[in-house]
């Protein structure tokens, strides 16, 4: 699902702004639902993957072999 970060109601707002790093939108997948109240499925508990950058020296590197085919 993509969904604005300002859409977030918990954690907070602006944890989610923050988290989002400048882009408007997050992508995740719906882990679950919660209720408010009388009212069932208000919210949606979306599970997002942080994308992340780091700069890391190639010679501290080492190759991950994947499984065989």
């Amino acid at each position: 699902v993509r969904f604005s970060a300002r859409s977030v109601f918990l954690p907070n707002t602006e944890e989610a702004v923050s988290f989002a790093a400048g882009r408007d939108e997050l992508e995740g997948t719906i882990a679950g639902f919660s209720d408010s109240g009388a009212s069932a499925k208000v919210y949606a508990v979306v599970e997002v993957v942080r994308k992340l950058s780091l700069i890391v020296p190639v010679d501290d590197l080492s190759v991950v072999l994947g499984p065989e085919l």
